[in-house]
């Protein structure tokens, strides 16, 4: 019944200036940019910036999408270079894989 992932989203302050940064971060081109929703689209998976309200407020807790990244200290360090800054980690997360996770808050205070 249930496939995949098809959109994240994050309930944001201004979606047009968070999902202008997260294009940057992913070098992915906006697809849809208006007053309260931004999309960007990654391969099969959208990742959808929505205004914050009542209902979805804006915070650090919450749902966390984790990405697959070629090396984790470089997408780290992009992050860092577009403002974002180390909420968590690096923690190694499976000692035979070498896997690690990092979690990264944006310059909006989104995780």
């Amino acid at each position: 019944m249930f496939k995949n992932i098809k959109a994240v989203f994050l309930f944001v302050k201004d979606p047009i200036q968070s999902a202008k940064w997260y294009s940057k971060l992913f070098e992915l081109p906006l697809q849809i940019e208006e007053e309260n929703f931004c999309l960007l689209n990654n391969n099969d998976i959208e990742l959808c910036f929505h205004l914050a309200d009542e209902k979805s407020p804006l915070t650090t807790g919450g749902s966390v999408s984790y990405w697959n990244v070629q090396n984790i200290n470089s997408a780290i360090n992009k992050a860092k270079e577009l403002g974002g800054i180390i909420y968590r980690g690096p923690l190694k997360i499976e000692e035979e894989d070498n896997r690690w996770i990092a979690q990264i808050k944006d310059p909006f205070g989104n995780v």
